[in-house]
């Protein structure tokens, strides 16, 4: 996963969200926002999704790539700094609730995690 830049990861977060739900893959879903500095010293953000799995009860986190295992629900900053960055500057994610009009996803409660 290192190294893989694409772009638009709101759009694939919301993607990733729409499709669990619809596929019934999952009911209980996560769109997290990280930011964070990179080993250059720059400055970056990016956004995905992090849902539970109904019949293991496991969490993972996705974004390009294949649905990655958390240790918990609130380990995915960490599991993404990994992969996109160096330090942690901060991060929050909103419940969603994919049942709005047609389909829409609709943002419910805000977790943050503080920054560092």
């Amino acid at each position: 996963n290192r190294g893989v830049r694409i772009g638009d990861c709101e759009d694939h977060a919301g993607y990733w969200c729409k499709s669990l739900r619809s596929s019934l893959l999952s009911f209980e879903m996560y769109m997290g926002h990280i930011y964070y500095v990179r080993e250059d010293g720059t400055k970056g953000a990016h956004a995905l999704t992090v849902y539970r799995r109904p019949t293991t009860d496991d969490y993972y986190w996705c974004d390009y790539h294949l649905p990655q295992l958390l240790t918990s629900l609130d380990a995915w900053p960490e599991a993404v700094l990994r992969v996109y960055g160096k330090t942690l500057r901060g991060a929050f994610m909103f419940r969603v609730y994919p049942d709005g009009v047609r389909g829409a996803l609709k943002f419910g409660e805000i977790t943050t995690f503080p920054l560092q």
